[in-house]
C-alpha cells in the first residue's frame, strides 16, 4: 500500500519541481512537521477531535521556527487515490513514508481516548525519514473539551524537549531551530558548587572572627598604649576585617547558589527559550 501510495505523491506533484527529501535541515532551515488528524475514540464529542486538532496546531505554529504542515494541507497535496490510501495509512511507518515524500522531516499523530474519568490526548513525533518515534507526550483533564484543549500547549512543548533530549540526530536539529538550551553537567553541579562554596566561606570567617577575638583578648589584658597592645589591638582588627569579607563571600554565594536553584527548578524537562522580534523592540520568550 505504501509503495502505491508513494506513486500516487509522485504524480500529484508532477509538473513542479521534484519535493526535496526529508535530509538533515541545513543551519537556518525551518524543519517541516506534518501534523495528523487525531484519531478519537467513538463514544467522545463528535467536535472534540476538530477542536483538539485546532489547538494542536496553534500550539506548534507558536514555534515560529518550525513549518508546520496541517493534516488539510497534506490532503490537498495529494491526488484522489493517494487520499484514499491515506485515509487507511494506520501504521507508523506508512504515514512517515507518506509524509517523507511530500518534504516534511517529521510527522506528529496521536490519539483522544479515555483513561478511567478523565479524557486524555497522547501524541508522538516521528522521524519521517526513519519511520521512529522521537518523542511521546500526553495530557489529561476531567470530561471537559475546554480544559482538554487548554492542556495541548504544555504537550507539545514537552513533546519537543523529549524529541530535543532524544539523542537522535533529528532530534537535535529540531531541538536548535526551536531555541533549546541543553541542561548540562555545569549547570546541574553550579549550584551545588555554590552551596559548598558558602559553607567553605562562611566556616573561613568564623575562624578568623574567633582569631580576631581571641587577638581582642590578649589586647585586654595588656596596657593600653604599649607595643604589645598596640600589635594585639592591630592583629584584631585585621582579622576582624578578614572575616567580614569572609562572611560577605559567603552571603553572596548563597544568594547565587539560591538563583542557581531556581534557575535549574525546570532542569530535568529543560528550557526552550524563542528569540521574539517585534515592531521596535527584541526579546526572548521562554517556555518553561
Amino acid at each position: 500500500m505504501v509503495s502505491t501510495v508513494l506513486v500516487c505523491v509522485a504524480s500529484a506533484l508532477a509538473g513542479a519541481a521534484p519535493p526535496p527529501p526529508a535530509p538533515a535541515a541545513t543551519t537556518g532551515e525551518r524543519p517541516a512537521v506534518a501534523v495528523m488528524r487525531l484519531a478519537v475514540e467513538p463514544g467522545l464529542p463528535h467536535d472534540l477531535g476538530k477542536n483538539v486538532d485546532e489547538a494542536l496546531l496553534r500550539a506548534l505554529a507558536a514555534y515560529r521556527t518550525i513549518k508546520v504542515i496541517g493534516y488539510s494541507d497534506v490532503v490537498a497535496m495529494l491526488q484522489e487515490e493517494a487520499r484514499k490510501q491515506l485515509l487507511g495509512c494506520d501504521t507508523e511507518s506508512c504515514l512517515a513514508e507518506i509524509v517523507g515524500a511530500l518534504g516534511a522531516a517529521l510527522l506528529v499523530d496521536g490519539n483522544i481516548g479515555r483513561l478511567g474519568s478523565e479524557w486524555v490526548v497522547n501524541l508522538k513525533l516521528l522521524d519521517a525519514s526513519q519511520a521512529t518515534v522521537l518523542a511521546r507526550a500526553s495530557t489529561s483533564s476531567k470530561p471537559d473539551g475546554a480544559a482538554l484543549v487548554a492542556g495541548i500547549p504544555g504537550a507539545v512543548t514537552a513533546l519537543l524537549k523529549v524529541a530535543a533530549t532524544s539523542g537522535a540526530d533529528r532530534g537535535r536539529r529540531l531541538g536548535v531551530a526551536v531555541g533549546w538550551q541543553p541542561v548540562g553537567r555545569a549547570r546541574r553541579l553550579a549550584p551545588w558548587i555554590a552551596t559548598g562554596l558558602t559553607g567553605a566561606l562562611a566556616v573561613t570567617g568564623v575562624v578568623f572572627g574567633a582569631l580576631a577575638q581571641q587577638k581582642a583578648n590578649a589586647a585586654h589584658d595588656l596596657y593600653q598604649g604599649t607595643a604589645a597592645w598596640s600589635d594585639a589591638r592591630d592583629a584584631a582588627n585585621q582579622r576582624g576585617r578578614v572575616a567580614d569579607y569572609f562572611f560577605i563571600g559567603a552571603g553572596v554565594a548563597a544568594v547565587g547558589s539560591a538563583v542557581l536553584f531556581f534557575w535549574n527548578r525546570d532542569a530535568d524537562r529543560g528550557v526552550l527559550v524563542t528569540p521574539v522580534v517585534t515592531t521596535g523592540s527584541v526579546g526572548l520568550a521562554g517556555r518553561f
